[in-house]
C-alpha cells in the first residue's frame, strides 16, 4: 500500500497532545499509530452496519 503524506485540519490539540504521548510510551512511530486506530475506527464502524448497508457499500 502506498504511503505519503498527510495534513489533517481541525484536530483537538488536546487529544493530539494526549495521543503523541501515548505515540512515545509504547516506541510508535505517529503514523503507525494514526494508521492502527484509523482501522479500528473503520472496523468497529463496519461491524454496526446492517447486513443491507454492507451490500449497498460492495
Amino acid at each position: 500500500m502506498a504511503k505519503g503524506m498527510v495534513t489533517v485540519r481541525h484536530v483537538d490539540e488536546e487529544i493530539l497532545r494526549k495521543f503523541k504521548a501515548k505515540t512515545v510510551e509504547k516506541e510508535m512511530k505517529m503514523g503507525a499509530a494514526l494508521t492502527e486506530a484509523m482501522r479500528n475506527w473503520v472496523e468497529q464502524k463496519e461491524e454496526k452496519l446492517e447486513p443491507n448497508q454492507r451490500n449497498l457499500q460492495n
